[in-house]
């Protein structure tokens, strides 16, 4: 064993260890919480999207495009969907009325069941908490999709 002073040893044996694992942290800042936890946001959004498409699916081909170009002309592209959904959520109420709510709800249960949830809330809950909460849980208990395709996509 080297005696204190050598190599890189301090001189006394605890003083700046913890100088040093305070700085550990800024050294690798993607092992920080914010960057782990920004991980698992891509396959929220994958799912928010593919589950948004498949309610407009099962309401016909005709509205489902129609839903999209409407989304289109009021400033929301296809791929801004899952980062904005409760602003395509607001503008679709204002257009449809209840039947975007019909939407909404369906696509939010769906989201639940995704990420193996139960979706233990009435139709007339408020969905916008229902949505934040849901996305707080995902990157809270670090959840991820249940479909293969959403979970394993790069």
């Amino acid at each position: 064993m080297l005696p204190a002073g050598k190599k890189g040893l301090p001189f006394v044996s605890n003083a700046g260890n913890a100088t040093r694992i305070r700085s550990f942290r800024s050294l690798f800042p993607y092992v920080s919480g914010l960057f782990m936890r920004t991980t698992l946001m891509p396959g929220f959004q994958l799912a928010v999207d593919y589950w948004f498409d498949r309610v407009l699916q099962g309401m016909g081909g005709t509205i489902r495009e129609w839903i999209y170009d409407f989304l289109n002309k009021k400033g929301i592209s296809r791929e801004d969907i899952p980062g904005r959904f409760e602003d395509v959520v607001k503008t679709l109420m204002e257009r449809l009325g209840s039947s975007a709510r019909v939407i909404a709800y369906r696509t939010v249960v769906e989201l639940y069941k995704e990420f193996a949830l139960p979706p233990n809330f009435e139709y007339d809950d408020s969905l916008p908490d229902r949505f934040v909460y849901l996305k707080e849980r995902v990157v809270a208990d670090r959840l991820h999709p249940t479909t293969p395709s959403l979970r394993f996509a790069a």
